[in-house]
């Protein structure tokens, strides 16, 4: 839409009769559009689609999954208190249709112990570190995790819910040992492990070359055939599909290094272990300090066939420049508060990449590798200027003044299935994506609030949105499912995209593993658009009364499934 509108803009609370109907009348005069969730564009995924349908990404279309589920039939996370002993579980499946949905019970599982201690390979010394415990979901891959510390004599102790766990060791020395990971533990009762990682051969042994799994690799970084020289102040690692990590490996002076490869241990339901080594990884090399300017060189999907990993060039870097500048805004005012980007390319044999934050006056100062550069400067969410992106050769010190447009405005109503305005709602846009479904990485969140007659604007930067309407506790309305919202000009939402479905009332308690009230616990609940995503469709507070713990709580949730989103 012509940005001169924006003279036109009122205060999104204080909109009212005809002023709103100017508003709309003047942005589609302007050539901005009344959008219509879910048409006009390719899915991209299966949140573009309409609920029961997928997204089938050859075609872009969406087709009936097959899967359809009642709205009655809910997923339940709790997470109590910290001082309350509970640990937090999930109820999955629970359909509200078929149980007393205003007298619901939720009693919680007695925690379990998991304990034991990990030692370094071949001794009885302790590995200090962080265990990280991921209970399996019981519903869209949503995991309970706890982060147990490991002691310096390599003990630990947490409690936790019970369930199938998977286990990953990391230890606070990355230099010396590589991550570790144990699958399918499966945890009823108090429980103490060992973690036990397989004997490493010894550098400079022939153990290398009798290696049954390959355990320890070795491999060499240099500048480049030309320059068959070391380069200083690099480390190397490998990365595993499933994200285990070998150590951190610092290159000698002859630019060799030796990477000790992660174990994974894979529990049978007899509980029978067995260990396994990454046949596939990315061997990632970058500088050890991030503020020294090397370039981060990746090589995806190497095959370990042999302990010799053979030699990788970074390539010849080139200089090292300055750059500084000032974010300002059409008027000439400093913006202050942006976060700038730098993205370099074609740094050496690898990339290079920065970001730094633009002081209260607008201004900054850095220095990057020469190079293809490619800025995105963000600025806050409560800014009225829009994202940037800029693309220039840096081959010399250089000074930027970057000049950022207005936001475009995303504005609507708020209205009941009645069409009565619904003021005081939290309007709430998550970009996810810039407008062709590419992740930039951007992920600013907007909101606004509904005026009394429901009407709201929101600032926005163009991309691709989950739009949320989030009623207050006491309003009698739930919130809604989220829905995509593609902004690339100022936008008036269709009324469905801002209509408040009618409303279901859920109450009960919550009680400990002993039968006792359960106070200060989350409540979420979770509906499963298919099976491998669930939406937050409600959330409370376990409470109490003046005098005592009852654990009860009370949430809206929407009381039918729409036909779109």
């Amino acid at each position: 839409g012509n940005r001169r509108q924006r003279n036109l803009r009122l205060g999104a609370n204080a909109m009212k009769g005809r002023a709103f109907a100017m508003l709309l009348l003047a942005m589609l005069a302007a050539g901005c559009h009344l959008l219509e969730i879910g048409t006009g564009h390719r899915c991209i995924d299966n949140l573009d689609c309409e609920l029961g349908q997928v997204c089938e990404l050859e075609s872009g279309k969406c087709v009936d999954s097959g899967y359809q589920r009642p709205l009655s039939v809910v997923d339940i996370q709790v997470v109590p208190a910290k001082s309350s002993g509970a640990v937090a579980t999930q109820f999955a499946s629970v359909d509200l249709a078929k149980v007393d949905s205003r007298n619901l019970k939720l009693k919680m599982p007695a925690p379990v112990s998991l304990a034991g201690s990990v030692k370094f390979p071949e001794t009885t010394e302790g590995l200090s570190g962080t265990l990280v415990a991921l209970r399996r979901p019981g519903f869209d891959g949503k995991s309970l995790t706890w982060s147990i510390q490991v002691d310096d004599s390599g003990s630990f102790e947490q409690k936790v819910a019970p369930g199938v766990y998977d286990l990953v060791f990391k230890p606070a020395d990355r230099q010396r040992l590589a991550q570790l990971r144990v699958e399918g533990v499966e945890l009823g009762s108090d429980t103490s492990l060992n973690l036990n990682f397989l004997p490493y051969a010894r550098v400079g042994t022939d153990e290398l070359e009798r290696q049954d799994p390959l355990l320890v690799l070795h491999g060499r970084v240099l500048e480049s055939p030309d320059r068959p020289h070391p380069v200083a102040g690099l480390v190397v690692e490998a990365i595993a599909e499933n994200g285990v990590r070998s150590n951190l490996a610092r290159p000698d002076q002859n630019g060799e290094f030796y990477l000790k490869m992660p174990v994974v241990w894979h529990l049978d339901d007899a509980g029978v272990a067995n260990a396994s080594v990454p046949k596939d990884v990315d061997i990632v090399i970058g500088p050890e300090d991030p503020t020294v300017r090397l370039p981060t060189v990746k090589v995806e999907g190497a095959r370990i066939d042999d302990y010799r990993l053979g030699t990788f060039y970074t390539g010849s870097v080139s200089s090292v420049v300055a750059v500084s500048g000032v974010v300002l805004d059409r008027d000439g005012r400093p913006v202050g508060g942006c976060m700038l980007r730098f993205d370099v390319d074609e740094v050496g044999a690898g990339t290079f990449f920065l970001q730094v934050e633009a002081d209260s006056d607008g201004q900054f100062s850095t220095t990057l590798p020469a190079g293809k550069v490619s800025l995105t400067v963000v600025p806050p969410a409560a800014a009225e200027v829009a994202m940037k992106e800029v693309e220039f050769e840096l081959d010399s010190d250089r000074q930027l003044m970057i000049e950022l447009g207005p936001r475009q405005i995303v504005g609507g109503q708020v209205t009941d299935e009645l069409g009565q305005a619904v003021g005081n709602v939290i309007v709430r846009l998550q970009r996810i994506s810039d407008a062709s479904g590419r992740d930039d990485g951007i992920s600013t969140t907007f909101e606004s609030t509904s005026g009394p007659s429901g009407q709201f604007e929101v600032m926005v930067d163009q991309g691709r949105y989950r739009l949320e309407l989030l009623p207050p506790a006491a309003s009698g309305y739930p919130r809604t499912l989220p829905r995509i919202v593609y902004v690339t000009s100022d936008t008036w939402l269709e009324p469905f995209a801002t209509r408040l479905p009618r409303a279901s009332v859920v109450e009960g308690n919550v009680f400990d593993s002993g039968g006792q009230p359960l106070c200060g616990a989350l409540i979420e609940f979770y509906y499963s658009v298919d099976e491998s995503q669930a939406l937050l469709i409600g959330q409370t507070a376990s409470g109490t009364t003046i005098s005592e713990c009852t654990g009860e709580f009370s949430l809206l949730l929407p009381a039918g499934i729409q036909k779109s989103r």
